[in-house]
């Protein structure tokens, strides 16, 4: 749909760093792109597809040129320190059946090496005085003895920084001895983000999260027990998803937040990505896939319309009011979350109550909030 489309006369498939290079060169010197891997194009009024490149390897790659660009605009504020994103990985090996990874990159982890990742880190701190980064990666943890050596060298090359935003898994997570998670906490972590996507085993099965939810329970105590951020992220809005896989959900964000005062958790509505398991699944329930390209942009993560044919009116009424809820379970952490103004912070240590009580007693109905929010 993204080809045919009138408006659309080159089609970078994957990662393009190497690939819209060569495009932009090929076109600029007026020379042909039928030798470009990675690219769809027009050609006679034909259109035809170039084999895929192999992805990017990280770390033979430049580090990003951010003396070409006002470095200030992209800067942000974790912990009062002056923070950047910063990727030290891409992609995710596991087969989650709802997640963009195993289609988009196939399931393919890279990273760059722990030396490469502390020289850039450095590099940033000497030239711009970063002193926090949000790791962007897929799954900064996929490979524990990497994540070891650059918190290690995190404090022995006395960087001073923060950090935050490290997605790990719950399983992962659950293995980890005290060394480990103390070494986490010394060199700065701000947070650390785990998805346990449903409080349902059931639904955690049909996602392909390969876990066992009820080791969040004790996940959740073991980094209470050494001052560690966790962010539990959670996904609703499913197909096949009952009222009773909503309330478990609801019943396990309840309890990490009660047992963990440092504990935060997110609800996000369910989007079907194409390539994904789910959105055939998404398909067979009833869902209208797009049919040309602009129709598109509705597939959002963002996108919490919850217009799904298998969500009746009722259902919809109690994802909403959990999504809402959960942003007033915890105290959220204001070296993660940044400053909050104190109206904000007033209101919503006001409510918090409320938000609790609805969920422990399952009532999603007479919301005035939300028209309010």
């Amino acid at each position: 749909q993204t080809i045919v489309n009138s408006n659309v006369d080159f089609l970078v498939v994957g990662e393009g760093e190497e690939t819209f290079l060569e495009l932009v060169e090929a076109l600029a010197q007026k020379q042909p792109v039928s030798g470009i891997k990675g690219i769809w194009f027009k050609e006679a009024g034909n259109i035809r597809g170039n084999p895929l490149r192999p992805v990017v390897d990280m770390d033979s790659e430049p580090p990003l040129s951010y003396h070409l660009i006002d470095i200030q605009t992209h800067i942000m504020w974790l912990s009062g320190r002056r923070a950047l994103q910063f990727e030290t990985s891409r992609g995710c090996p596991f087969r989650c059946a709802f997640c963009y990874n195993t289609s988009v990159r196939l399931g393919q982890w890279r990273a760059l090496t722990a030396p490469t990742a502390l020289r850039r880190l450095k590099q940033l701190v000497d030239e711009y005085n970063i002193r926090a980064f949000a790791f962007s990666d897929d799954n900064f943890f996929t490979d524990p003895g990497r994540a070891r050596d650059i918190l290690q060298g995190i404090i022995r090359s006395k960087l001073d920084i923060v950090w935050g935003k490290g997605d790990i898994r719950l399983d992962l997570l659950a293995q980890l001895d005290d060394d480990f998670l103390k070494l986490i906490r010394d060199s700065g972590c701000l947070s650390l983000v785990i998805g346990v996507e449903s409080g349902s085993q059931r639904i955690a099965n049909l996602l392909r999260k390969e876990i066992d939810v009820s080791r969040a329970i004790t996940v959740n105590r073991r980094l209470a027990a050494h001052s560690i951020d966790p962010r539990y992220l959670f996904l609703v809005g499913i197909p096949g998803e009952t009222e009773d896989d909503v309330q478990q959900t609801a019943d396990m964000m309840l309890a990490l937040t009660r047992e963990n005062p440092r504990a935060t958790v997110a609800v996000q509505i369910f989007v079907p990505y194409p390539g994904t398991e789910l959105f055939d699944l998404a398909v067979q329930s009833g869902l209208q896939a797009p049919q040309k390209l602009e129709d598109w942009i509705y597939f959002s993560w963002s996108n919490r319309s919850l217009d799904y044919p298998w969500i009746s009116r009722d259902r919809k009424q109690m994802v909403r009011m959990l999504s809402f809820c959960s942003y007033f379970l915890a105290r959220h952490n204001s070296k993660t979350f940044g400053r909050v103004p104190k109206l904000v912070s007033l209101l919503g240590a006001l409510y918090r109550p409320i938000a609790r009580a609805r969920l422990q007693r399952g009532f999603y109905w007479f919301s005035p909030e939300l028209w309010l929010a």
